[in-house]
Formats: C-alpha cells, sequence, structure tokens
C-alpha cells in the first residue's frame, strides 16, 4: 500500500517496564476463554450511553492480568529454529508450527530512539502481537527512512542517489529489533516499498517516475540492479546488538520483494502503453514505454519467423470492420440529479451545455444520460463524442445498468476536457446483457460548464488501430491495450498475456535467486505482497508463499491527496447494510484471494478510521484466519512516524493504532483467538454470530448459551461492541477465582466530527470509547466483586461494582472502562 507524507502525528504512548532476563523462554499458557463480540448490525441504535476519554498510559503493567503477551509470546524469538515451509504451511526447522499475529511499523516509526523503542517493544508484547513487518523503511532519506542522504548540500532530492543506508538508522532499528526479539516478537521484511529513485542513480527520467518506479521495476534492468544492491545491504548488515545477520538470523521470519506491484495488474489499470488520444496521460515515462514495446517485439521474432506469419497466425488479415450506430444524441438525454446537486441545462448548435452550480463533490450526483439501451455481454462498441468546458476538469464516461444494482457494463472511463473542443473516441467490450442500460456522463465533481455534442454509440466490429497492425512489414506491433483486448483476435491476446507473464516472472526468478545466493537469505520469500491475482500465481508459483491486503473503508481523496479535511469515507458495517451473518466486506475480499496450496499470509488489513464500525473486524478477522489456515496476519500499522513514540494521547491517523485503545484491545483478543491452543466453533444464526468452544461463548445482540455449566453465565447487551471474559491463569472458566471482562464500545477522537460530506474535523485526538449497555448474569456460590482497571492495565482500589452470593446481576451501563477484574471470594 502507498502511504503519502502527513504532518506529524501528536500523540502516542511510550511504556518502559523491565526488560525480561535474556534467553528465557515464555512458553503459550493454555487459556479457557469466554469471548462473546457484540456484533449489532447497523439496523440496532447506538446506546445512548454517554461517551468517555480513555487513554492508555505509557507505562502499562506488566503484571497486569490483561498484558495478553505473557501468554502467548514465546521468547526469544527464533528459539525453534528458521521458519521454513511444510506443504501448505509455516513451520520451524524443529518442526513446531508457526503463526504470526502481527502489526506493521513504518517510515520513521522503524527508528525510535532508546527508549521509544523499548515503549513501542513492551507495547506490541503487552497486547500479543508476536511479530512487526518493517514496510516503507525505504522511502525517504533520514531521519523520515533508511537511506542515507549522500548530499545534504542538495535541495533537489534528484541529485541525491538512494544507494547508501544510514548507519544511525540501522542502529536504531537494530536496537529495537533486539528488543523486539527478546519478547518473542519476529520481524518480517518488504524490500521495495516506496523508494523515490533519482537521476543521481543514474536512471532514466527518474523524475517522472512514481514512488518504487512501480510498474518499472519489474522489467528495468537497472532498476532491478538498483533493488540488489539495497537488498544486499540490508539483509547482510549485521545487527551488533543480535551478534547476526538479518540473512542468517531466525527470529526473520520472512522476507517480501516488491509491495503492491504487478505488471499484469498494471496493464489491467491502463498503465502500460502510450495514449492514443490527446486527452490520454501516460503513466511511464516514454523511455520506460519504448523498452516494453522493444521487448514485445523481441519476444514475437523468437515466436514467428516473420510479420507476415505473426499477423496471418493472429487472424489480423481477415478483419473487416463494420459499424452500426446504436445511440445518438437526441431529446431522449436528460439531466439527472442527485443528493443536494443542481445544474442549468440549455442547448445551442446542437451541444447540450451544463451548467454545474452547486456539486456535492461526487461527480455521479450531476448525471446527463440516455436509458433504454441495449447491451450484449462480448460485444464491442465504440463511444465518440465531442466535449469541451468553462476550465479543465475530468468527466467520467460510463455505461451501466438504469435500475438497482446499477452495475457498471464494461465503460468507466475517465475524460479530461478543457476549453477546446476535442473528439473523444473511447473503445470497449460490453460485460453483460442488459436490456437496459444507460450510458452517462458524470459531471458533478466540481463546479463548472460542461458542453457535450455529436454523441454517437456504435457497434464495432474492429478499431483502426488493428488494420495498421494488419500492415506492419517489420516486428514494430503496438503492444495492446487492455481496455481494448476483446478487439484483438484471440492469439494475439494470449500473447500479450504470455508476454507480461514471462517479464514478470523472470524479475521474481532473479530476484529470488539473487536473496538467496548473494544475500543468504534463510527463510521463506514471496514475490508481491499485496493482491494475488490468479496470473500473479503463475509468475509466483516458484516462491514460497503468497500474501494479499484488504481495508475496510480505506479513505478516498477526490481533490487533493492525503488532505486530511477532504476525504471520502463510506461508514459501512462490514456486514452489509442489511446486517449479514455471512463473512463480508474485508473477511470476503480475504476469502477470495487465499490459496490451499502454499502457506497464505496477509500483511496489511485495517479497519479504517473514522470508521463508525471499527469495532468489528479485529476478533472475527483473527477467527476467520484461525478456522481457514492463514499463516500470518498483520493489521497496518502500529505506528507510521517516530513522533508517534513522543506522546501518547491522540487518534489522528487513519491506519495508526499505537494511541487507539479501542484497537489494541481488540487486537490483543484477536490474538488470542488466533494464537491460542484452543479453536474456536463460529455458528451463523438469524440473530447473528456465534463463536465458542469448551469454555467460550459469543453473542450477536442477544443473551448467550451459557458458556460454563456451574457458574450458569449469560450475557445481554444492545450496544455496538466487543466483549471478552478470559480466565487469564489458564484454569477452567467454572474454577477460575479472577476473570478479565471487556467491553470496548464504539471509538472517536474528542472533538472530532463531519462538518459535511467533504469536510472532516479531527478534533483534539483524545480517544473517547462509548460505554455499552452490557449486563453480565453469573449465578456462583461465591461473592463477586468486579473492579474496573485503569489506564495502565491495574485495578482500582475501590471495586467498580459488587455483589452477593448466588446470583450476580452486573450492569455496565455508566461504568467508564472498557476492561474489569472479576474477583469471586
Amino acid at each position: 500500500m502507498t502511504i503519502t507524507p502527513r504532518p506529524p502525528r501528536a500523540d502516542l504512548i511510550r511504556h518502559c517496564d523491565p526488560e525480561p532476563a535474556e534467553g528465557k523462554a515464555i512458553f503459550v499458557i493454555a487459556m479457557t476463554i469466554a469471548l462473546f463480540l457484540l456484533f449489532i448490525p447497523p439496523a440496532f441504535a447506538q446506546s445512548t450511553e454517554a461517551w468517555y476519554a480513555f487513554t492508555l498510559d505509557k507505562n502499562l503493567d506488566p503484571d497486569s492480568p490483561a498484558n495478553i503477551g505473557r501468554h502467548v509470546l514465546n521468547a526469544p524469538a527464533g528459539i525453534h529454529g528458521y521458519v521454513e515451509v511444510n506443504g501448505a504451511d509455516f513451520q520451524f526447522d524443529n518442526g513446531s508450527p508457526a503463526r504470526f499475529w502481527g502489526t506493521n511499523l513504518c517510515r520513521s516509526g522503524a527508528f525510535p530512539p532508546e527508549e521509544e523503542a523499548k515503549f513501542a517493544a513492551d507495547r506490541i508484547a503487552f497486547f500479543g502481537f508476536n511479530a512487526v513487518r518493517f514496510s516503507d523503511i525505504d522511502s525517504a532519506f533520514a531521519p523520515d527512512g533508511l537511506l542515507e542522504d549522500s548530499a545534504p548540500g542538495y535541495t533537489d532530492p534528484q541529485l541525491k542517489n538512494t544507494q547508501l543506508i544510514s548507519r544511525e538508522q540501522l542502529d536504531r532499528m537494530d536496537r529495537l529489533i533486539y528488543l523486539l526479539k527478546r519478547r518473542g516478537i519476529y520481524t518480517a521484511f518488504n524490500l521495495l516499498t516506496n523508494r523515490r529513485f533519482t537521476v543521481a542513480d543514474g536512471v532514466v527520467q527518474a523524475g517522472l517516475l512514481g514512488p518504487g518506479a512501480k510498474p518499472a521495476c519489474l522489467f528495468d534492468p537497472h532498476l532491478i540492479k538498483l533493488q540488489q544492491i539495497y537488498a544486499k545491504q540490508l539483509l547482510t548488515h549485521y545487527n551488533p546488538y543480535t551478534e547476526s545477520r538479518y540473512s542468517e538470523e531466525p527470529a526473520v521470519a520472512f522476507v517480501e520483494i516488491v509491495n503492491d506491484c504487478s505488471l499484469i495488474r498494471a496493464w489491467q489499470q491502463g498503465r502500460l502503453n502510450e495514449p492514443d488520444n490527446l486527452w490520454e496521460k501516460a503513466y511511464l515515462p516514454e523511455f520506460y514505454l519504448k523498452q516494453l514495446d522493444d521487448r514485445w517485439n523481441r519476444w514475437l521474432e523468437k515466436k514467428y519467423p516473420t510479420p507476415a506469419e505473426a499477423i496471418a497466425i493472429w487472424g489480423l488479415d481477415g478483419l473487416e470492420p463494420v459499424e452500426r450506430a446504436i445511440v445518438q444524441q437526441d431529446h431522449l438525454w436528460v439531466v439527472e440529479k442527485h443528493a443536494d446537486a443542481r445544474c442549468r441545462f440549455n442547448s445551442a448548435a446542437g451541444a447540450a451545455i451544463l451548467h454545474a452550480d452547486l456539486v456535492t463533490g461526487k461527480a455521479e450526483h450531476l448525471q446527463y444520460r440516455r436509458n433504454r439501451i441495449p447491451t450484449v455481454a462480448g460485444q464491442n462498441y465504440l463511444l465518440e463524442f465531442t466535449g469541451s468546458a468553462d476550465r479543465t476538469l475530468n468527466i467520467q464516461a460510463v455505461i451501466q445498468q438504469a435500475t438497482f444494482p446499477l452495475t457498471h457494463l464494461g465503460l468507466d472511463q475517465s475524460c479530461e476536457l478543457d476549453r477546446a473542443w476535442r473528439i473523444y473516441q473511447i473503445p470497449f467490450t460490453a460485460t453483460d446483457d442488459c436490456l437496459n442500460a444507460k450510458l452517462t456522463f458524470y459531471f458533478g465533481a466540481q463546479k463548472a460548464m460542461v458542453r457535450i455534442k455529436d454523441v454517437r454509440l456504435s457497434k464495432v466490429t474492429t478499431l483502426p488501430i488493428l488494420m495498421k497492425e494488419a500492415q506492419r512489414t517489420r516486428f514494430d506491433f503496438k503492444r495492446p491495450k487492455y481496455a481494448w483486448l476483446y478487439f484483438y483476435p484471440e492469439l494475439m491476446q494470449k500473447d500479450i498475456r504470455e508476454f507480461y507473464l514471462e517479464l514478470e516472472r523472470a524479475y521474481f526468478t532473479e530476484m529470488e535467486r539473487f536473496l538467496r545466493v548473494e544475500a543468504g537469505v534463510q527463510v521463506p520469500v514471496t514475490g508481491i505482497s499485496g493482491y494475488p491475482l490468479p496470473e500473479n500465481l503463475r509468475t509466483q508459483e516458484d516462491l514460497d508463499y503468497v500474501d494479499a491486503q484488504a481495508f475496510w473503508d480505506y479513505p478516498q481523496f477526490p481533490d487533493k491527496a492525503w488532505d486530511r479535511s477532504d476525504f471520502r469515507i463510506h461508514n459501512e458495517s462490514i456486514f452489509g447494510k442489511e446486517g449479514e451473518a455471512e463473512e463480508t466486506g474485508l473477511l470476503a475480499g480475504l476469502i477470495e484471494k487465499e490459496v490451499r496450496d502454499k502457506p497464505f499470509t496477509v500483511s496489511e488489513w485495517n479497519h479504517c478510521y473514522p470508521n463508525t464500525f471499527s469495532w468489528e473486524t479485529p476478533v472475527l478477522l483473527a477467527h476467520t484466519a484461525r478456522e481457514r489456515g492463514w499463516d500470518a496476519v498483520f493489521q497496518y500499522n502500529f505506528a507510521n512516524s517516530a513522533d508517534s513514540y513522543e506522546y501518547a494521547s491522540a487518534v489522528n491517523d487513519y491506519f495508526e493504532i499505537a494511541a487507539n485503545p479501542q484497537q489494541l484491545l481488540l487486537c490483543s483478543l484477536g490474538s488470542l483467538v488466533y494464537l491460542g491452543k484452543e479453536e474456536l466453533k463460529k455458528t451463523v444464526s438469524e440473530t447473528g454470530i456465534g463463536l465458542s468452544n469448551s469454555s467460550a461463548a459469543i453473542i450477536y445482540g442477544a443473551p448467550a448459551l451459557n458458556p460454563s455449566p456451574k457458574r450458569r453465565t449469560l450475557f445481554h447487551t444492545r450496544s455496538q461492541g466487543v466483549g471478552a471474559l478470559i480466565a487469564p491463569d489458564g484454569v477452567p472458566l467454572d474454577e477460575a477465582q479472577e476473570l478479565i471482562l471487556y467491553a470496548v464500545g464504539p471509538l472517536q477522537a474528542r472533538g472530532s466530527k463531519r462538518r459535511s460530506d467533504k469536510h472532516f474535523l479531527w478534533g483534539d485526538g483524545t480517544p473517547m470509547l462509548c460505554g455499552m449497555d452490557l449486563q453480565l448474569f453469573i449465578h456462583d456460590r461465591y461473592s463477586l466483586q468486579v473492579y474496573a482497571l485503569d489506564e495502565k492495565g491495574e485495578p482500582h482500589e475501590e471495586p467498580s461494582l459488587a455483589s452477593g452470593r448466588v446470583r450476580h446481576d452486573l450492569n455496565l451501563s455508566g461504568t467508564q472502562s472498557p476492561w474489569y477484574l472479576l474477583k469471586f471470594e
């Protein structure tokens, strides 16, 4: 995932607990857990209980019964030997299973000073993470990244090479990794994330390449060489604290070659071809486009004796252009308005003149469209129109179902308009049959006057560009564009796919060989961290495992990238508007990507803030991952900045959780679910989701089944939130004299609010949790006292609630803590 630099974080938490004895193993304790996830669908109204401030202390009590790390971490990391692949699973080389419930450290967050490194290691351990993925550490010069500024006197970054690693930054990371190792926490490295290659590196047109030089990084020989130089420096580096090189360190679990990058994906996104129209933009500089053109034609030369034979085998020489118009601009074209958007419409000289006077920021809220258009799946079409505007702006040409669910049918093209009249020609292939489709232009993104005329939609058999290809006498063919793929003969479609697959496979083969032979890597290696398209599985078939990523309600920025006051979220539950109990949203997306014949990992996941339903995901994701046999799951992220370690109170980031008590507590429960010895069984009913085993019960907004036969325990709530009842010392729930109760509701920063659909106020960052209307009934022969745990995880001196013998009816309504200690006396 690509993260743009943002203003420094305000607050995060520092923790200074005593060091564990070196070499001391902390074995996993068998724990009896009763978990109840209170997954209330959006149809349930949120409890009216008061919100309360809850900021975790910098110095969490290491002896707290809520210190989950004591029960799941096995220190030091690497005690069982290297991680290796055993069929579809990870294992350590002593044969014991290897699973990782982790988080990410990114950018300068990976290089804290000494005291803050101890805080980070302690906090990550306390909440039960047993792995940390170091990502995006290559994106900047020190102190924000790992790279050494070789020319500090220059202000132009293009005059600085990126081939040196900062010794000071390495020392900080070395110390942190050592502290993590001592606590039983493993490390994973992502090698290429957002490195900004420069002219000083000898990179052609470097200033025009984006972060990571993607996707040119996958095929340009010089860019590949630069990646190898960096990888060898990092992985063969000797850590004086652990007294080992990273390539020989068993506490390094695995290595990823490149984050979120694929030639196949880039081709599908239209990023690998030269523009065919004046209004299109090139995503890659000319040098790299020509390099791909040359490689394509050299690939064809090896396969076909002559251009004529290629043309004949493809069937290009038999193409006959046929065009039949099915829609032209007429009186059936109308303006469609949504929400508060407003538009004046008039016509002149055959042109529709659209004055967008009031816009919502969503382009689809103003549309110029025509319905009653039939589409046929697999049929090729050509949309032509002439357009201009009173300023430079983008409109969207779309064909979609005219009625719900408004599914797009093969055309979704952004077109840049300006003051000059331009002719736009957009070929596309319909993806489905539809008797009532609508052809529409979205123009409601910003105030402007848009002019459209000469609209024509035609069925076509071929394109002029293909007729030109049929006339080639040399191997100088143009590479087929993905958007026009089905205009090409089938054999030509197959060839262009194979070309990109072979090119991508060659990159991973070369990089994996280099990591093994030149850098000495001992642990599993994957190619792409991010998304396993079926084609990518072929290009990475010789690598060790497959990775995916998933985010729920990732912020969208319609006007300016990473504008913190102007972004869009849908703010919906992962269960959908009707509260479906089956896996949906983020979970369904990951299930679709999983593989069964190799280890499967999730290097980044997040239910992003400020989505109101962020409490839904961590524990259920942990259960899904455990049940389906996923080998590693990494929350994104713990800290994205070194500034995060100086403070401890602000929730003011979409992804960071170091100061987010809701996500930390829920991730600690996720750790127990994912790393614990006992699995939980999932049941789905009309009322919601249940997770249970011999000592656990999970409810969904209704009284639970009895989790303990002797104590006859029942939970009840109508609040949104997540709860857990834990016997922390591993004794059976019925026999435990102490239990930990969690009641974690929705979270928001104090003073935060959305002023409109467009603008968001972050507030002062103080974490505010919503109190839960939660009742707990326990029938027991002992008296019961309930102590709220404070911000350090320590029980208050006086009980919050007390109950007599036999019958204990506890109502947490009005209490202001997300965790409690229950004592039976």
